[in-house]
């Protein structure tokens, strides 16, 4: 739904805000960013209250959107998002703060590498390395260590992007465990940085 709002037809305006006003769950969510996408400015502030509604699956939609959208008065509820007591919000909040794409993501997402769910270390990782950032290296290299794969996987992937191939190898890059070559791999098909690209031909050769 929320591509709706890339177009321009009129008459498409009366269904979105009927389903903004009358439903409760994460479409009326996308309704009000389409109706934001079509110019109602206003509809941010709607955006941006759902974050912190009752329903976890409504506050992941809001979040979704936030990071999307890119608007720096978002950054605050994005930030608050990886304190979630939901993991699956949690990790949707880091997620979005890779999408919004900007350095003041990294101190939520930095303390998002600590949460109790590997998903939420994996998913934070991930949105670290897309953030290009090269001060986050030290964190990157640090979870190669992770006790769980994904999270291991997600860092390399993020070390590769930004070129450090050597830390990309810490921990995991002498073994060959399928995610961590899967992780270079997808790396390598991102257009990462040429010596993070020679490392990742180097691993999956191993």
């Amino acid at each position: 739904m929320i591509g709706l709002g890339f177009g321009a037809e009129s008459d498409i305006m009366p269904y979105l805000i009927e389903v903004a006003r009358t439903d409760d769950g994460p479409e009326s969510v996308f309704a009000y960013a389409a109706l934001y996408r079509l110019g109602k400015q206003d509809m941010l502030t709607d955006i941006t209250g759902a974050a912190t509604l009752p329903d976890p699956d409504v506050r992941m939609a809001a979040l979704g959107v936030l990071g999307q959208l890119k608007r720096a008065s978002s950054l605050s509820v994005l930030s608050q998002g990886v304190y979630d007591p939901e993991p699956s919000v949690r990790a949707f909040a880091a997620g979005a703060l890779g999408d919004y794409g900007q350095v003041g993501g990294v101190a939520p997402l930095t303390h998002a590498l600590g949460d109790e769910s590997a998903r939420v270390r994996a998913v934070a990782a991930t949105s670290l390395g897309r953030l290009g950032i090269r001060e986050n290296h030290p964190l990157l290299r640090a979870l190669t260590r992770d006790a769980d794969l994904q999270v291991r996987a997600s860092a390399v992937e993020g070390l590769l992007r930004q070129g450090d191939g050597r830390g990309s190898l810490d921990g995991d890059g002498r073994r060959r465990e399928r995610l961590i070559v899967y992780a270079r791999c997808g790396a390598a098909g991102r257009g990462s940085h040429a010596n993070g690209l020679a490392y990742a031909g180097t691993a999956v050769r191993q």
